[in-house]
């Protein structure tokens, strides 16, 4: 698949950037709840 995600270096490895991505939405979806 195909992401993304501003701030984050192009050193970065794939898994540590879903990881970010995913808990952003974590904390995104607890906001909103």
């Amino acid at each position: 698949f195909h992401y993304i995600l501003a701030g984050w270096e192009k050193s970065a490895t794939d898994a540590r950037v879903l990881y970010s991505a995913l808990e952003d939405n974590l904390h995104l979806l607890e906001i909103l709840h």
